[in-house]
């Protein structure tokens, strides 16, 4: 009793041990027990227990066999036993020893939780999907279960699935970090960074210190852009653990995305110094010197890598896979060659070699590298994809389908290989099956272009175009907003597609439209023999009403229509608008003509108005026009004789003798019985009635015409100028100042004055200062006559009189009254101005055609 009471004791502290962690009391007790009492079957499960968890699969392995050797129909021994044989990378034989344990005990859901386990290490998904789902079933609480089941379906290719399942393990445990993090590697496959980084920071706040977690967070931010945050993150994972080769790698990731290649590489060193075997930082490598163009740079930086770690057959590798990007094969397939002779079973080599023997032609030997590449390693299955391609492409459609089948059961939810396997089907003929296998792939991607590209084909091939055309153009307006390395890339093959199918449907458009026709063509044809044929039975009667309702053309007499004609053109030769009616389209707004109506300009103008000769002549030749009634029209018949002029925008006016009726034209050529023979191009001025004129100061006349030019003289010998005619002290300005010429003018005229009998003596004129230049110019004659006259000082200077007029004489105008424009008024004239007669004798009997009489 006592010894029984000893084992018990230390069995029971062997178990809190266990349950503490503390595995060498735990294991130390369990010894103890067995050398007590070899047989006993408690302290051989819990040493065995504490191996596994001490990382020793293979003595926990001979500890559960002794048991199962004990008994047979142990179960905890058998699954203990499938436990080592998973760690020990033997799948096979722990799906075995856990198949003999469900037989014995079918409801167990731990069983069936590490039966899903070894079906997953063998890459059976779907028996191990069905395992874990049985496993939730049997224990609606185990948490792992549910993990391992939302991890199963991110490896089938259904994260969406995985979330679903992942929120479902939240509601049984919210404190399980893993959940959080696998939600976040699920929503990153999902492409909801947001999201994912949300579920990160959980899972690091979860467990403080978790590396993975941590190292995930770290490259999900710098994948976002937030640079800062992933190196700060990085750093704290090294500050843990120094020689972290992910960590050193992710900094230099964040640095080649900040545009600093030169620190992103010195980082990736650093992580290959930590890590040999962290090849993923060799890759990083090679990327950042390809980006940048340094292609050169990056074969020496591998070489200097492979020298400096000559046994790492991962950098052999690497180098090889840039020699094969270089377009080198010769040296990629020399190196590789190296690698398989010292390992014949490097995956990573074996898969390089494949590529190199597909890409020179050497499908046969490629195969048979892709076969044995399955069969040592189940989870490079993906490479049974592989192998179905090459069998489709060199013509093996049953093959190719049969390989992709095979690889589907176990992987149902992989896109790659059902879009492959739909290419198999579509080269075989099959069409409908491979449009069927499309839509479900669509189903499950929405976005995915291969699967658009390939059932646009599809579509083309089974005769729909519309439904083709339409799925390549949403293709292309996909790729092209999404605007990825890889959309880019397969954008030229979405552009072709969408032009092969737009050329097909418009083909069969055009085919459909001349059928169409055709159809259209011969119904009509047919309903007028028809009506023909009914035609041909109609009575005498009846055929002579509808010939009454059958248009006739009128016939019209050539002649007359001729001789008409010449009618209506001929008054264009004799009628002619008025001078008036040209004068006002020259000038349509007369703006300084109208500013002076009404104006006394000129005192001796008759009407106040007017300039000179020409303006008393105008006065005079004006003669009133005649008023036409407002709403009256004009008669069509006289703008009808002038189909030719067609003012646009003003209104003809009437002319101002007007015969106040026509003769009538002949019988045969009058225009009302021949209404349809008016010209449409006629304006309809008479049609609308004329706007009533606002009031308004136009003038009742139009503009005058310009001033005609003086008669040209004949060239006369040239003379000397004549002295000033002007006393020096009279009325010159000061040295200083200049006189403008309008002001010069009025001064000679002064004197000239000054020498006539009948015109007043100089006043203002004959002072020497500025108050005299600026008199009021609109002084009256009386205020003038009422100043005193002054005689020039220097008057005895000038020349005398009769030498003047004779000069005057000789020359027909003064050369200073040239250079003066009529059309400008002279402020500074006297204002008496020269009388007519007296002019005519200055000049000499010849009279000018007009001289302007300036009014101050």
């Amino acid at each position: 009793m006592k010894e029984r009471s000893t084992q018990s004791d230390a069995l029971v502290r062997a178990r809190n041990a266990l349950q503490l962690r503390d595995f060498d009391t735990a294991e130390r007790y369990a010894r103890k027990v067995l050398l007590e009492e070899p047989t006993s079957r408690d302290a051989r499960l819990i040493l065995g227990t504490v191996y596994l968890r001490s990382d020793r699969p293979q003595d926990a392995l001979a500890a559960f066999s002794s048991s199962v050797e004990a008994n047979a129909k142990d179960v905890r021994a058998l699954e203990g036993m499938a436990l080592a044989y998973l760690r020990l990378a033997k799948p096979s034989d722990a799906l075995s020893a856990l198949e003999h344990a469900i037989e014995y005990e079918p409801g167990d859901a731990e069983l069936m939780f590490n039966l899903g386990n070894a079906h997953k290490a063998l890459n059976g998904l779907r028996a191990a999907e069905m395992a874990f789902s049985k496993a939730i079933e049997l224990d609606s609480h185990h948490v792992i279960a549910y993990n391992n089941l939302g991890n199963t379906y991110l490896a089938m290719g259904d994260p969406a699935k995985a979330v679903q399942i992942f929120w479902r393990g939240l509601v049984v445990d919210p404190n399980y970090p893993s959940f959080h993090y696998n939600l976040g590697v699920a929503y990153e496959a999902l492409g909801k960074s947001e999201d994912a980084l949300r579920e990160y920071d959980a899972a690091v706040k979860g467990r403080p210190g978790w590396i993975e977690a941590m190292v995930r967070y770290g490259s999900c931010l710098a994948k976002q852009g937030e640079h800062k945050r992933a190196i700060d993150l990085f750093s704290q994972v090294i500050a843990i653990d120094p020689l972290n080769a992910p960590a050193r790698n992710g900094i230099g990731l964040s640095y080649a995305e900040e545009g600093k290649p030169d620190e992103a590489i010195r980082w990736f060193r650093k992580a290959l110094e930590a890590d040999a075997s962290f090849l993923v930082a060799a890759v990083n490598i090679q990327d950042v010197l390809e980006k940048t163009g340094r292609y050169a740079e990056a074969v020496d930086e591998i070489k200097a890598l492979v020298e400096l770690m000559p046994d790492n057959d991962g950098l052999r590798v690497q180098l090889a896979k840039l020699y094969r990007v270089l377009g080198h094969l010769d040296q990629a397939m020399s190196t590789v060659s190296d690698v398989l002779r010292r390992s014949p079973n490097n995956i990573e080599a074996l898969k390089l070699y494949g590529a190199l023997l597909q890409a020179t032609g050497r499908s046969d030997k490629a195969r048979d590298v892709y076969r044995k590449l399955v069969r040592l390693d189940p989870k490079q299955a993906g490479f049974r994809v592989e192998l179905a391609r090459m069998h489709r492409e060199s013509g093996e459609f049953d093959a190719a389908i049969s390989e992709l089948e095979g690889y589907l059961v176990s992987r149902p939810k992989d896109h790659t290989a059902r879009i492959e396997l739909a290419r198999a089907y579509g080269d075989k003929g099959d069409w409908a099956h491979a449009a069927q296998i499309l839509k479900e792939v669509l189903q499950d991607r929405p976005e995915d272009a291969e699967a658009m590209l390939e059932l646009s084909v599809a579509y083309q091939a089974m005769g729909d175009k519309q439904a083709a055309v339409e799925l390549a153009g949403k293709l292309v307006n996909l790729r092209g907003a999404r605007g990825r390395s890889e959309d880019i890339d397969g954008l030229e093959d979405s552009i072709h597609t969408y032009e092969q199918a737009v050329k097909a449907y418009s083909n069969d458009m055009h085919d459909a439209w001349e059928r169409n026709i055709a159809v259209l063509r011969d119904s009509l044809r047919g309903s007028a023999e028809r009506e023909g044929a009914a035609d041909h039975g109609l009575d005498a009667e009846t055929e002579a009403l509808l010939n009454l309702m059958t248009p006739e053309a009128i016939a019209v007499d050539e002649q007359e229509e001729i001789l008409f004609l010449d009618e209506r053109e001929e008054p264009l030769d004799s009628d002619e608008l008025p001078e008036d009616f040209y004068a006002e389209e020259e000038d349509e707004r007369p703006e300084i003509d109208e500013l002076l109506i009404g104006e006394d300009l000129y005192g001796d103008a008759p009407g106040g108005g007017g300039s000179g000769d020409a303006g008393r002549q105008a006065q005079g030749n004006e003669q009133p026009r005649p008023q036409q009634a407002e709403g009256q029209p004009q008669p069509q018949q006289q703008y009808a004789q002038q189909p030719q002029q067609q003012v646009p925008q003003q209104p003809l006016p009437q002319q101002p003798q007007q015969q106040p009726q026509q003769a009538p034209l002949p019988a045969p050529q009058q225009q009302p019985q021949q209404p349809q023979q008016q010209q449409p191009s006629a304006p309809q001025y008479p049609q609308q009635a004329p706007q009533p004129m606002p009031p308004s100061s136009f003038p009742p006349y139009p503009p005058y015409p310009p001033y005609p030019p003086y008669p040209e003289r004949k060239p006369k010998p040239k003379k000397e100028k004549l002295p000033p005619l002007e006393p020096l002290t009279l009325s010159q300005p000061e040295p200083e100042e200049a006189l403008e010429p309008e002001a010069e003018l009025a001064q000679d005229q002064g004197q000239e004055d000054a020498f006539d009998d009948s015109a007043e003596p100089l006043a203002d004129e004959a002072l020497g200062t500025e108050e005299g230049l600026e008199a009021e110019p609109g002084a009256d004659e009386d205020a003038m006559a009422e100043e005193p006259e002054a005689e020039p000082e220097s008057l005895e200077e000038l020349p005398e009189e009769p030498a003047l007029e004779e000069d005057f004489a000789e020359e027909e105008a003064p050369e200073y009254v040239e250079d003066v424009g009529f059309d400008d008024e002279d402020i500074w004239a006297d204002p008496d101005g020269i009388d007519e007669d007296e002019m005519l004798e200055m000049l000499g009997g010849q009279e000018p055609d007009e001289a302007p009489e300036l009014n101050p």
